[in-house]
C-alpha cells in the first residue's frame, strides 16, 4: 500500500512513538491528522505545519465521533494510551482512557477504513514464559495490562466477526529521542547520568527487550503494506534481553558519567516481570522487518539528543 496521499490518522501523535511515526508519515507524503488530548507538543514542532491537529479526548464519544467525521481517515494508527503500569492505579480511569477510548474510536469509524493498526503492549504478557510469543495466554499484572488485553480482544472480535482489517502491534521497551517521561527507565537513567545525580534503583536483575524508536516506526510502516498481517498480533522487539543492571551500567559508560548506581536501594515493583523479551520470528516472516539499530547505536543517538535538548541544571 502506497502511503503517499493517503488520509492517515495517528492517535497519540504528539506523544513519543506517535510523533516519530507522524514525522515518518509526513516524509512519506501522506495526509496526516493527529488526535491527541494534550495539545500540540514540542515533539511535533518541526513538522506541525504539515499535519492537521485535533485536540480530543478519546474517552468522549461525541467529540471523537465529530472529529472522525471531519478527518474521514483511510488508515488509522492508534497509539493514544495512558501507560501507567502501577498495579494500584485506578481501574476505572485506565479502562475509560485505554479500553473504552479504543471502543469509542472504532465505533466512530464504523468500519469505514482501509486499515486500523492498534498498539498493544508487552504488559499483556505479564510474567509469562519467555521469550514472549504472540499466541501465548495473556496475563494481567496491572489494570493497564488488563485494559490492553481487553482492547486486543475487542480488536480481534471485530476482525473475526465483521472482517475488519485490523492489526495489533506490540512494541517492546521503546526508547529514543523525544521521550520526555522521566519515570520511564531509560530516560530516567540518562537524566541522572547527565546531571551526575545518584541513581537509587532495584538490584537490577530484571531483563528487558530494548527497541529503538526508529525500528518500531519501521514496523508500523511495514504493517500498512502487509495483507498477511491483518488479523494478527505481532511483536516488535529485538528478541534480545539485557538486565536492568547492565543497561544502567552501559548508559553510565556511554555518557561518561561518574555516578555510582545504588543497586538494591529500591524494592521491586509488585508483580513486576523479572524476564521480558520477545520472539520476533513472526514480524520477520509477515512484515520482512528486523531491527537495524544495535542497543549501543540507539542509545548513543538518544543520549546525543538529550545532551542537546535537556536543561541539565536543577
Amino acid at each position: 500500500m502506497m502511503l503517499q496521499g493517503k488520509k492517515i490518522l495517528v492517535t497519540g501523535g504528539a506523544g513519543f512513538i506517535g510523533s516519530h511515526l507522524t514525522e515518518r508519515l509526513v516524509k512519506e507524503r501522506a495526509q496526516v491528522s493527529i488526535i491527541d488530548n494534550v495539545g500540540a507538543s514540542s515533539s511535533i514542532e518541526a513538522f506541525k505545519k504539515d499535519v492537521e491537529f485535533y485536540t480530543c479526548n478519546l474517552a468522549d464519544y461525541e467529540k471523537v465521533n465529530s472529529t472522525i467525521r471531519k478527518i474521514n481517515p483511510e488508515i488509522i494508527f492508534h497509539l493514544a494510551s495512558y501507560a501507567f503500569v502501577d498495579p494500584k492505579i485506578d481501574i476505572d480511569f485506565i479502562l475509560k482512557n485505554d479500553f473504552y477510548s479504543t471502543i469509542n474510536l472504532l465505533k466512530a469509524l464504523n468500519g469505514e477504513f482501509e486499515l486500523f493498526v492498534h498498539t498493544g503492549s508487552v504488559a499483556e504478557y505479564g510474567n509469562g514464559e519467555v521469550p514472549f510469543k504472540e499466541d501465548q495466554a495473556p496475563v494481567a499484572n496491572s489494570p493497564y495490562a488488563l485494559a490492553k488485553i481487553f482492547s486486543t480482544k475487542y480488536c480481534q472480535l471485530l476482525n473475526r466477526r465483521d472482517n475488519l482489517p485490523i492489526i495489533i502491534l506490540r512494541p517492546f521497551l521503546t526508547y529514543g529521542p523525544r521521550q520526555n517521561n522521566f519515570k520511564m527507565l531509560i530516560p530516567s537513567i540518562i537524566l541522572h547520568a547527565l546531571r551526575e545525580e545518584n541513581f537509587p534503583t532495584t538490584k537490577g536483575e530484571q531483563t528487558r527487550d530494548c527497541i529503538y524508536v526508529k525500528d518500531v516506526v519501521e514496523g508500523y510502516i511495514k504493517s500498512a503494506n502487509s495483507q498477511k498481517a491483518i488479523g494478527e498480533i505481532i511483536n516488535i522487539g529485538t528478541a534480545k534481553e539485557i538486565s536492568v543492571k547492565n543497561l544502567i551500567l552501559k548508559i553510565i559508560e556511554l555518557t561518561n558519567s561518574k555516578i555510582r548506581p545504588e543497586f538494591g536501594a529500591l524494592p521491586y515493583r509488585p508483580a513486576d516481570s523479572m524476564r521480558s523479551f520477545c520472539s520476533n520470528e513472526k514480524v520477520k516472516a509477515l512484515l520482512a522487518w528486523q531491527p537495524k539499530y544495535s542497543l549501543d547505536e540507539g542509545l548513543k543517538e538518544t543520549i546525543d539528543w538529550y545532551k542537546k535538548n535537556l536543561i541539565l541544571e536543577s
